[in-house]
């Protein structure tokens, strides 16, 4: 069971925010022409969080099609939080949400490409101040 849903929007700045150890389902609409233009029929849609942008460094939760994103087959994608995701985490992150062409490796950085979905700051709040 979720303990609560954030509701964004793509391509633009989205900052959210989750208690420590809370699970979370984030609804992500995405505009129609980037939909139908072929961002979510990409083969993979990859969420990645670190602890700060543009920098190579460890991944430290990470989500993609079919494990820990859903894909509803129009414009809507949910990201899946569970408990562990935040448990050792505290402090503001920079999440991004991207889709990686067939030519792209993986070891994609944080760059605000065009085939950024999304990106913003995710805020893990302690639990002992919820």
């Amino acid at each position: 069971m979720f303990d609560a849903t954030v509701f964004l929007r793509d391509a633009k700045l989205q900052n959210f925010q989750i208690t420590q150890s809370d699970s979370l389902y984030v609804k992500v609409e995405v505009e129609r022409d980037m939909a139908s233009g072929g961002l979510l029929e990409h083969p993979t849609i990859l969420w990645r969080v670190k602890r700060f942008p543009y920098l190579k460094e460890k991944t430290l939760i990470e989500k993609r099609d079919g494990n820990g994103i859903e894909l509803d087959g129009t414009n809507v994608m949910y990201i899946i939080l569970d408990e562990e995701d935040t448990a050792n985490l505290s402090g503001q992150y920079h999440h991004e949400c991207m889709a990686i062409l067939p030519e792209e490796t993986e070891e994609v950085s944080f760059t605000g490409r065009p085939q950024t979905i999304l990106e913003g700051t995710l805020t893990v709040v302690p639990a002992n101040r919820k």
